[in-house]
């Protein structure tokens, strides 16, 4: 992805799950902007400042947070502080997928050894 795109594209807007309680969104979204770490998008509704979100963008997923919230006209400008960027997307989404369906197992329980 080049430092600076000013064409808009469409892409998915992925929030991550807050707490038991929120479940995890996707939004469909235009990228308007994507300059040095800084991701300016469109979207249809208010994400507020400081929720962690990923961007399917072209064959890439950005991982970041939400750093500015403006209404416009017909819907809402993000701006996204980019904290990494990850390509190879179909792949990446494979991993995501199987990573948030997994659950930690539970820590072994230490045995005494038996002479």
């Amino acid at each position: 992805m080049p430092d600076t795109e000013t064409q808009t594209h469409s892409s998915t807007l992925h929030i991550s799950q807050t707490d038991r309680t929120t479940a995890r969104r996707s939004i469909l979204c235009t990228v308007e902007r994507f300059q040095g770490n800084r991701l300016r998008i469109l979207a249809s509704e208010r994400i507020a400042a400081g929720t962690a979100v990923s961007v399917e963008h072209d064959d890439a997923l950005l991982l970041g947070e939400v750093v500015y919230v403006a209404e416009q006209t017909t819907s809402w400008a993000l701006e996204i502080r980019v904290e990494q960027m990850l390509n190879g997307l179909m792949s990446l989404m494979a991993l995501r997928a199987r990573l948030l369906e997994e659950t930690p197992a539970p820590a072994p329980v230490a045995q005494p050894v038996s002479r």
